[in-house]
C-alpha cells in the first residue's frame, strides 16, 4: 500500500452516500451564467470537463434569492425554472462518475443595485458594505 491509497479509496457518508474517492474541487466562480442566473451550454461542459477522477465537485456559488447575486454571470437557485440547468450541471458531473454538490449563498449588503434592476440590496442589518459609495441595504424582517 503507497501513502496515496487512503486519498484513492471510496468514503461513505454518515447518510450513506458513497463517494469513490476522497478527492473535493473546490468550488470556483467563473461567471459564466446568463444575466438572469439560468445556466450556460458553457458552464455544463465546464464541469464536465473536470469530472471524473475527482470523487466529488462543488458547483459555484448560486443566488438564492433575485435579490442575493454579488457579481454578474452568477447562477443562481432562486426559482424552480433554474432546476433544468442546475439538473444539466450534474448530470455531466454524474456522468462522468462524481459527485455534484451545490453551493448556495445570498450576496446580503454586498449586492451591487445594478446587478439587481436598481433595487436596494437587502441584508441582516441596515449596514452598509465597508467600501466607498456601498448603498445602504433594507434590513431583512421575520415578515
Amino acid at each position: 500500500m503507497n501513502t496515496l491509497t487512503p486519498i484513492l479509496t471510496p468514503l461513505t457518508l454518515p447518510n450513506g452516500a458513497v463517494l469513490k474517492n476522497r478527492l473535493v474541487m473546490a468550488p470556483m466562480t467563473t461567471c459564466t451564467g446568463f444575466y438572469d442566473g439560468t445556466v450556460t451550454s458553457e458552464l455544463v461542459e465546464y464541469y464536465r470537463a473536470r469530472a471524473g477522477s475527482i470523487g466529488t465537485v462543488i458547483v459555484e456559488c448560486c443566488f438564492i434569492d433575485n435579490r442575493g447575486p454579488a457579481f454578474p454571470g452568477a447562477i443562481a437557485i432562486d426559482s424552480d425554472n433554474k432546476i433544468p440547468g442546475l439538473k444539466r450541471i450534474a448530470d455531466a458531473i454524474k456522468s462522468e462518475g462524481s459527485t455534484a454538490i451545490l453551493q448556495i449563498y445570498h450576496g446580503g449588503r454586498m449586492v451591487e443595485p445594478e446587478l439587481i434592476g436598481g433595487k436596494t440590496p437587502v441584508a441582516p442589518s441596515a449596514i452598509a458594505a465597508p467600501r466607498e459609495g456601498a448603498t445602504k441595504p433594507l434590513a431583512l424582517t421575520a415578515e
